[in-house]
């Protein structure tokens, strides 16, 4: 998918998006964004994720 163009944003001009601040697809590795958050970000996350999700009646298998 890194090189297909029409999956990995290449064709989008920079005027609208900097090419040169980093790239939109990653290896996919499962847990993986452990080494790419900061502790106040991981916390952060939680924090919203765990108030747009109040009141939500579903269970997840990692809960």
């Amino acid at each position: 998918m890194k090189d297909n163009k029409m999956s990995n944003f290449s064709l989008i001009p920079d005027d609208i998006f900097d090419h040169t601040k980093g790239k939109l697809l990653r290896k996919g590795i499962s847990g993986d964004w452990k080494n790419c958050l900061t502790v106040a970000q991981r916390e952060y996350f939680d924090r919203v994720y765990q108030e747009n999700m109040r009141g939500v009646n579903m269970t997840f298998p990692w809960d």
